[in-house]
């Protein structure tokens, strides 16, 4: 059996988000079966999961626990809505917590695929991203390997007990009592404040429109960027996503690795289309490396930037992926579907982009 031993430090490359997509990366897609057993979680951390592997197999399970009213309830709500889903709450004797964090990927095609990482990481953004975690990550490479992984699992679902809506009722009532008190615990210095990244990924983020004004994810294929490779040229179409009032306006955008960059946009009068010059600090905050241009073969980019709207600012937050990267695939379905995969000119040279 393979395996990686994951030291989180809230640096992108060393996050356990990126960490799991390179482990799955050459098998995702025999990969069609996801288990989870997680003491807490959010429904930012469910959809970071979601963009992480791509998308949700239409087969999974779900332990999740309630001890401390962490879990959100929206997060349980969204669970139980997912096609081909079942979700259970982790139950234990009253002097107990229920305190797993393991999530098991495998195959229903092939006994002897299945990935499994076991750590310190709940299902939230600041678990996967941001907090000092440590996990690790298995990797099958038999069929009785691939049993011992998921024997694992099935131990945290025999745990667990069905989720009814009386249950999510009730524990809503509770969850809102401890989110007050814990507010009050915030202020004498007990615990400390829900993460920013996990309030600025609300539920709201997620709602699919074609409309770029109400639109909450805009993306573009950087193509062929000047000077230098850092200027990056959008189409007019695309503009209204950010919401300008001016031929110049700079706006604030927070890069993968939680640093906030100042960036300007400048519309060009002659032909209006706009562009929006980046510092070589903001590129190697959300790609490492200097330029927008690859570290090999030509001018022409092999990135698509990815913006999302922080619900109720004009600031953004930015990622860049390769457009050779699975989630870029889940980009053009999630364009496709809201009826806004849009191309700059026809041809080769035209660049892809699109709203959701």
């Amino acid at each position: 059996m393979k395996f990686e031993l994951v030291s989180q430090i809230g640096v992108k490359n060393s996050s356990l988000e990126e960490k799991i997509k390179s482990a799955c990366f050459d098998t995702i897609y025999d990969l069609d079966r996801l288990d989870v057993a997680v003491a807490y979680a959010t429904i930012q951390g469910v959809k970071l999961l979601e963009s992480t592997l791509g998308q949700i197999p239409s087969n999974s399970r779900w332990v999740i626990g309630l001890d401390d009213a962490v879990t959100q309830p929206e997060a349980l709500e969204y669970l139980t809505k997912l096609e081909g889903s079942e979700v259970r709450i982790g139950k234990m004797h009253r002097a107990a917590r229920f305190h797993p964090k393991l999530y098991c990927l495998w195959s229903s095609n092939d006994d002897s695929k299945c990935v499994s990482i076991v750590g310190s990481g709940n299902l939230t953004i600041s678990g996967f991203r941001e907090n000092g975690e440590a996990a690790a990550i298995f990797t099958s490479e038999s069929i009785s390997d691939a049993l011992l992984l998921k024997q694992q699992w099935k131990r945290m679902w025999q745990l667990g007990e069905k989720l009814s809506s009386l249950k999510l009722q009730s524990y809503r009532d509770t969850y809102m009592k401890a989110k007050k008190l814990r507010k009050e615990l915030v202020d004498i210095g007990v615990t400390l404040p829900d993460s920013q990244s996990e309030s600025q990924w609300e539920e709201g983020s997620y709602t699919q429109s074609g409309d770029p004004t109400s639109a909450s994810n805009a993306w573009l294929e950087a193509g062929s960027a000047s000077a230098g490779g850092r200027d990056l040229e959008f189409p007019k179409k695309m503009m209204p996503f950010f919401r300008l009032s001016a031929t110049k306006e700079t706006r604030k955008f927070i890069m993968g690795d939680g640093t906030e960059h100042q960036l300007t946009f400048t519309e060009r009068t002659r032909n209006q289309m706009w562009r929006l010059m980046f510092t070589s600090e903001a590129i190697r905050a959300a790609i490492d490396r200097d330029t927008l241009r690859p570290t090999s073969g030509g001018n022409r980019s092999d990135l698509t930037i990815i913006f999302q709207r922080i619900k109720g600012s004009n600031d953004f937050a930015l990622r860049m992926i390769r457009i050779d990267d699975y989630e870029f695939n889940k980009l053009l379905q999630k364009s496709r579907s809201s009826g806004s995969l849009e191309r700059t000119t026809a041809g080769p040279g035209g660049r892809r982009y699109g709203f959701y």
